[in-house]
């Protein structure tokens, strides 16, 4: 937050002559405001980071309406902001471009400021104030936060505490597509470290209701997340509630104007400077007029008449409180003896009044000076031996030591097998166990074979046997009209020709028979007419023939629906898929409390039965099935103690782990590809790790040293991050520069 950091170290160095003239404002407070393209809202924030009051979301329409809805919501933190101008701005990243104010924007912000009479301390963009409200709360934050607009939103990635995306995603119809989008954008960009999202996503907005945030949160909710790459586990979404961001944007504002903050901050840019009062001042002088308007002025309300003439503060203000040069150098100087010196100019000299008692004074103390003067140094000498006494026996020294801390992370193929004795941790090989599953279910479907049914036609017909030798034909013999064949209905015997003589010559007489004759298939093209004629199987008409005698009649056929070979295959996969999954959705119900079931791709068909066969004539097929499924079953006690052996072999020296368990991101893990029951898991790992001190190393570095040689011998160690020393009472600090040489006198605090 540049421009915020900025602005807080010129804020300093101008309340020191600020206040100390008028006590213009409350030297505690400050207001934060937020601004969005067309929302706004402010609090009343304490530096010691309590806030006072805030206001109500406000809506505005145009310029002049964002100037009216300020000055409204300014009036809603009630009097104690009356005296209050100092204010942090806080800008939707919609004002920003690069981390500084647009152009367009500053116009705005300055008629802001006169208009209303507020000092801009300094600014910064609600993500950045997000991120760091997170981090406030947890230095180690791993979340997701999306900042909701109409139009679009602001993705956050924080991972270990810190910000590692920061993407501005345009908004469709559907937020989780959007939410997708935006995750895909990052795993490309950040490589291994987006390779995996926290299960932790808030959502938060200005500009939208908490209806409306809440519909949304249900829709995300009922994404299965784990089917996206990134997500080990289904992701929890919160709706941050309506003041989140009016009350964690104020508190990190009143975190970066703590003293603390201040003071290491002047000293870091002090160290940069060669003439650091001097050159800070123009530093910070040609930033801050670059950026916002920092006009000091007085503030007696915030109400504003936009009807009448603006009154100008800048007069009133200078014509209350004017006070020459000389004057207001005596008043804010702690040094001088009284706080306005009158010289003899200004009051006419009066000769003292001499009396008895002064008389008698001057007398006592010229006759006993010499014995005031011994008394009273030996009184000073005293005290100084008193108080010499007390520094070298009685005073206390605390040194309090922050360790250094490091987050170890390594990513790796765990490898799940059932057929390990025990786990090898140094090869990744985690032992796990298979679990056996029956699940029974019935399921059925709609026929889909088609089949013809019907009567095949009869008659009669008259065989001739045209030979000179008797023949018999079986009831197999096949008559053909056309393509179209009959049977005979039984086996029969045809007696031969005769050959007679006649007065016109010789005539054969053919021998013959009648016989019931039906169709050899169903259908109505089967019915034939009287007098057709008919071939004899494969013999020539000149040996066999036959001729209908009765009408072929009754012969008809219509389509049906039955039972095909595809319809019990089919069946049989539906109901298997079925059953599997429903195996598949127990053992996640059973994977909790550090259990954990991945379902192998081995199962088996224990039983099943139709109740129907191929050819059926039936409009439904069902069929029953009991299904064995397979599962690897591991613990995530297992999981962690691998992660701690991989992880110990990185462990720096003379660090140690944190009591914490060690974190463990992974995707669902696959079979092997050697088709075995085993399972891979890729996996990041990561813990943190604390440095080791051993007190007395340290003490050789500060025993008899002065103060700032100590605390730079103790900064100067690797596995140390912060120190501080306190001397107890605090005032020994300003009068002895060196610590002393004996070591019982030192407690040190190690965090």
């Amino acid at each position: 937050m540049p421009n915020l950091l900025k602005k807080i170290t010129k804020g300093r160095k101008e309340k020191q002559t600020k206040f100390a003239k008028g006590n213009l404002a409350e030297a505690d407070l400050f207001i934060s405001i937020i601004l969005c393209d067309q929302e706004l809202q402010t609090a009343l924030v304490d530096r010691k980071q309590e806030i006072k009051e805030y206001s109500s979301i406000k809506t505005y329409f145009d310029r002049q309406d964002l100037l009216t809805q300020l000055d409204q919501s300014l009036q809603d933190l009630g009097t104690l902001a009356d005296e209050v101008a100092d204010c942090v701005f806080i800008f939707d990243e919609n004002w920003l471009k690069d981390g500084d104010l647009l152009d367009s924007k500053k116009a705005i912000v300055k008629e802001l400021s006169e208009d209303l009479s507020l000092t801009a301390l300094g600014q910064m963009s609600i993500t950045e104030g997000i991120h760091q409200a997170r981090v406030m709360k947890d230095p180690h934050d791993s979340s997701i936060t999306l900042y909701l607009r109409e139009k679009d939103f602001d993705l956050l990635l924080i991972k270990h505490g810190k910000l590692l995306a920061n993407l501005k995603i345009g908004r469709s119809g559907k937020l989780k597509d959007d939410l997708q989008e935006g995750l895909a954008r990052i795993s490309q960009d950040l490589g291994e470290q987006g390779k995996y999202f926290p299960n932790r996503v808030f959502l938060s907005s200005l500009s939208l209701t908490t209806k409306a945030l809440n519909k949304e949160q249900e829709e995300l909710q009922a994404v299965d997340w784990t089917k996206i790459a990134g997500f080990l586990q289904a992701p929890e979404f919160t709706v941050l509630s309506a003041d989140f961001l009016i009350k964690a944007l104020s508190l990190v504002a009143s975190q970066m104007l703590s003293d603390d903050f201040k003071s290491k901050l002047t000293q870091e840019l002090d160290g940069i400077t060669s003439s650091p009062e001097k050159n800070l001042l123009n530093q910070v002088q040609v930033d801050a007029d670059q950026d916002l308007p920092v006009e000091e002025k007085r503030v007696s309300s915030f109400g504003i008449d936009l009807s009448s003439e603006k009154v100008n503060l800048n007069q009133n203000v200078s014509d209350e409180f004017a006070v020459d040069d000389r004057q207001s150098e005596e008043i804010i100087n702690p040094n001088l003896g009284q706080a306005i010196n009158l010289s003899a100019d200004d009051i006419p000299s009066k000769k003292p009044l001499k009396s008895k008692r002064n008389t008698a004074l001057k007398h006592f103390f010229r006759k006993n000076r010499k014995s005031l003067l011994i008394g009273a140094t030996g009184g000073f000498l005293a005290l100084i031996v008193l108080f010499l006494l007390f520094y070298l026996f009685l005073s206390n020294i605390t040194i309090k030591i922050t360790a250094n801390e490091e987050i170890l992370q390594k990513n790796l193929k765990i490898i799940l097998d059932p057929q390990l004795a025990k786990s090898d941790f140094s090869q990744n090989l985690l032992k796990a166990s298979l679990e056996q599953k029956e699940i029974e279910g019935e399921d059925s479907l709609s026929t889909t074979g088609i089949s013809l049914v019907g009567d095949k036609a009869q008659g009669r017909v008259k065989l001739f046997n045209k030979t000179f030798t008797e023949k018999t034909f079986s009831s197999d013999t096949i008559l053909k009209y056309e393509n179209i064949s009959y049977l005979l209905n039984e086996e029969v015997t045809v007696a031969a020709a005769n050959a007679k003589e006649e007065e016109s010559g010789k005539s054969i007489d053919y021998g013959s028979v009648e016989i019931a004759a039906t169709a050899k298939d169903i259908g109505a093209e089967a019915n034939i007419a009287k007098d057709s004629k008919l071939q004899v199987a494969d013999f020539s008409e000149d040996t066999y023939s036959a001729t209908v005698i009765d009408n072929f009649s009754g012969g008809s056929s219509r389509e049906v629906r039955v039972v095909s070979q595809n319809d019990l295959d089919k069946l049989l996969s539906q109901l298997k898929e079925s059953l599997n999954k429903i195996a598949v959705n127990e053992f996640g119900d059973e994977s909790k409390d550090g259990v954990h079931f991945v379902p192998t791709s081995n199962n088996r068909i224990v039983y099943f039965e139709y109740d129907q066969e191929e050819g059926d004539e039936v409009e439904t097929l069902s069929l029953k099935m009991t299904l064995e499924v397979e599962a690897v079953k591991y613990l995530s006690s297992d999981l962690k103690q691998l992660a701690e052996a991989v992880l110990l072999l990185d462990l720096p020296e003379n660090y140690d782990f944190i009591d914490e368990e060690p974190s463990l991101l992974s995707d669902e893990p696959k079979p092997a590809a050697d088709d075995s029951n085993r399972l891979v898991l890729d996996a990041e790992l990561s813990a943190k790790a604390r440095a080791i001190i051993n007190e007395d190393s340290l003490k050789d570095l500060i025993l008899g040293k002065n103060l700032d040689e100590a605390k730079n011998n103790l900064e100067e160690q690797e596995s140390i991050d912060r120190v501080e020393i306190i001397l107890q009472p605090a005032f020994v600090a300003k009068l002895f520069k060196k610590l002393p040489k004996d070591p019982k006198r030192f407690n040190f605090l190690i965090d």
